[in-house]
């Protein structure tokens, strides 16, 4: 039984992951796929130090698939995360209010997009359009409400 543990445990540091946050979609209600498939999220860094985790081998994986199953039914978090109550040790690069889409390009360089609804309830989905052209925006004039943007 140990080794099972030490197996996904190893996936969980080979993806620095501490919290189930960390692998989901901004919005809590989906597990990110790639991450049951051991492959690191790209846009998200994290600004902790980890200790050095060669990818374990495939079984390994399909471990950690089936364990992270388990939070699952049809590839939806059984219970979806609530808010955000803590800064995230993830460094995000995207983030969204409610009309707007920000990405953050550096430490004082941000760009902002418009969002174009696709629904009726564009709150209640993970899948946002936004515009093909950016503004660059001051530092000084980003909103401070934004939350963290899955984009794909």
């Amino acid at each position: 039984m140990s080794s099972k543990f030490g197996s996904l445990n190893r996936c969980r540091l080979y993806m620095k992951v501490i919290h189930l946050s960390n692998i989901t979609l901004a919005d809590g209600k989906l597990i990110l796929p790639d991450s049951k498939l051991g492959n690191r999220e790209s846009l998200r860094q994290s600004k902790l130090d980890w200790p050095t985790q060669e990818k374990p081998p495939p079984a390994a994986w399909q471990l950690w698939c089936n364990a992270l199953g388990h939070f699952e039914h049809n590839n939806r978090l059984l219970v979806p995360l609530g808010d955000w109550i803590h800064p995230s040790h993830q460094l995000w690069d995207w983030f969204k209010d409610a009309a707007e889409l920000f990405h953050q390009k550096g430490i004082e360089q941000w760009e902002k997009y418009q969002l174009t609804p696709i629904s009726a309830h564009p709150t209640r989905t993970s899948v946002i359009q936004y515009s093909d052209s950016s503004e660059p925006i001051p530092y000084d004039n980003v909103p401070t409400s934004l939350l963290p943007a899955t984009i794909k």
